[in-house]
């Protein structure tokens, strides 16, 4: 949902952002690294994100697109690949066992 609030210097927390931009920590870091998220900045040892670059990032993004598509797509490769790898190490396993 696109909001047409004028731009403030306001930071904000990690709860703040999060009911702003409806993403999950790690999705929020993932976007960070890999889609142009705006990256926090430390005060006092907390994270804080301006407001306005929070806001024009999501502007920027495809209307009910929060994560590109290749972001989810990577980490549900990467989650099959976890899986088969285990399988391998359990079959590993079996057959050492029956040596």
């Amino acid at each position: 949902m696109r909001s047409n609030k004028p731009l403030s210097d306001k930071l904000l927390t990690e709860a703040e952002v999060a009911a702003i931009d409806r993403l999950s920590r790690s999705s929020r870091y993932r976007a960070m690294h890999t889609l142009g998220y705006p990256l926090p900045i430390k005060v006092g040892g907390k994270n804080l994100w301006p407001e306005n670059a929070v806001r024009l990032w999501l502007a920027s993004r495809p209307v009910g697109l929060a994560v590109a598509p290749e972001a989810a797509l990577a980490g549900a490769a990467a989650a099959r690949f976890a899986r088969v790898a285990g399988q391998s190490q359990k079959t590993e396993t079996l057959d050492e066992k029956r040596r």
